[in-house]
């Protein structure tokens, strides 16, 4: 039963997404071609018809919900009034006030304004960069203006006498393609005088354009100079960090031998993502949830070691919690042999050998990611009987015995299975 219900609940949000995804296309849509049709006066016919009322349908379709929820039934009724297809009721030619009415639709580019919201929503659940993302709705607001000035330009007469004579499309769409090249011309640019005024009104809109346009242009290069600059900000943060390291090595004169292997662990620390501060980024979650993340992150390992095969999910959600990351270098000791041992280790990334000092005959044993080591310190005080090196850059997850113990004094049924696991490796 749970199991169905989950998959009817996957399944109604796989809907409720597709169900937004046409509205948002039926919305730009109509941003699109309603403009061209009032301001040009061109017939719809067949199929082009059928998908302008199909969009519309939608439109209305996708805002009545919304009138019997007090909470936006106030925008609900000005979004039905800019979604009502008054512009294909109300036949072109007719007088005032109707022709106002159909131009009452218009008003639909307030619409663009969730599209923006829509759209920093989809960045959020998304793993595009803050930055891009912002790049993203700068890019749809350019192409907004360019279209609407294009449309002003033909409702002021801008396109007469600029068609070609055997237009590739269809006469309103080859005048509207015209008036968004002039649009882009002047808006980019002051325009290459291939399409110019006739008129003082069309002199005036064309002077407020170029205004705009330096505006504009000024405001979006910066602004995509700032958001390129922004797209890695820890590419930025790593640099500036290695530079003030050597400056301060060099300052300092440590010898060249050093100086490679700190930046060798740097080159590594950038080239793996290690230090992105995850634990700061999870911060603010609830526990509970920050428990199934470190979970998720570390259940494979987990459920290698003999130790904890059988433990309930609580108790794994609890050990994640208590592991602790640690980074060695290419040739570094865990432990030594005959160390004390308050501590097992897991291999998150690298190898590590496990070899005997005071027994060169024993063959060493190669250990990779995925395995684990010193867990008899976990019941046992006892000294190390071999010595960990890593062969190389090494992640490890260390767990130390004293807040095991801790962990064990809140599931002491689960105490006796460890111990026996231990008396079985033996």
């Amino acid at each position: 039963m749970n199991l169905l219900s989950r998959q009817q609940r996957r399944l109604r949000a796989q809907l409720l997404r597709g169900w937004a995804l046409l509205y948002l296309l039926a919305n730009l849509f109509v941003l699109w071609e309603m403009p061209i049709r009032l301001t040009t006066g061109y017939e719809l016919r067949g199929a082009a018809q059928m998908l302008v009322w199909a969009a519309a349908g939608m439109l209305v379709a996708g805002v009545v919900p919304h009138l019997f929820d007090p909470r936006t039934r106030r925008e609900a009724w000005y979004d039905l009034v800019t979604s009502l297809p008054l512009d294909l009721l109300l036949p072109a030619g007719t007088g005032m006030p109707w022709a106002a009415l159909r131009w009452l639709r218009v008003l639909r580019i307030t619409e663009a304004m969730h599209f923006n919201r829509t759209l920093a929503h989809w960045q959020g659940r998304s793993q595009l960069p803050p930055a891009a993302g912002r790049l993203i709705r700068l890019v749809f607001w350019i192409l907004l203006a360019d279209h609407f000035i294009a449309i002003g330009w033909i409702g002021i007469g801008g396109t007469e006498g600029t068609m070609p004579a055997s237009p590739t499309f269809s006469e309103p769409f080859s005048r509207y393609i015209a008036a968004l090249y002039w649009s882009t011309t002047t808006l980019a640019t002051v325009g290459y005088g291939d399409i110019t005024p006739h008129n003082d009104i069309q002199r005036l809109y064309s002077v407020f354009v170029m205004f705009t346009g330096v505006g504009v242009f000024g405001y979006v290069i910066g602004g995509i100079a700032s958001l390129v600059a922004n797209l890695d900000l820890e590419r930025v943060e790593h640099q500036r960090k290695r530079i003030l390291v050597n400056a301060f090595m060099s300052q300092r004169r440590f010898p060249r031998q050093l100086v490679e292997k700190v930046n060798e662990f740097y080159y590594y620390l950038w080239s793996h993502r290690i230090g992105r501060g995850e634990e700061a980024a999870f911060a603010e979650l609830p526990e509970s949830l920050r428990m199934e993340i470190a979970l998720f992150l570390n259940r494979r390992i987990l459920e290698k070691v003999p130790l904890f095969q059988g433990a309930g999910e609580d108790f794994l959600k609890e050990v994640v919690q208590l592991l602790k990351p640690r980074l060695y270098m290419p040739g570094d000791l865990v432990f030594r042999e005959g160390d004390f041992g308050n501590a097992m280790y897991f291999v998150s990334n690298g190898s590590v050998e496990a070899f005997s000092e005071s027994d060169p005959v024993l063959p060493p044993i190669l250990m990779m990611e995925g395995s684990y080591f010193g867990e008899i310190a976990l019941t046992e005080q006892g000294p190390r009987t071999r010595s960990i090196r890593t062969t190389g850059f090494c992640e490890l997850y260390e767990l130390s015995k004293d807040v095991f113990d801790q962990l064990l004094a809140k599931y002491p049924d689960f105490k006796a299975h460890i111990d026996e696991t231990i008396r079985t490796r033996r």
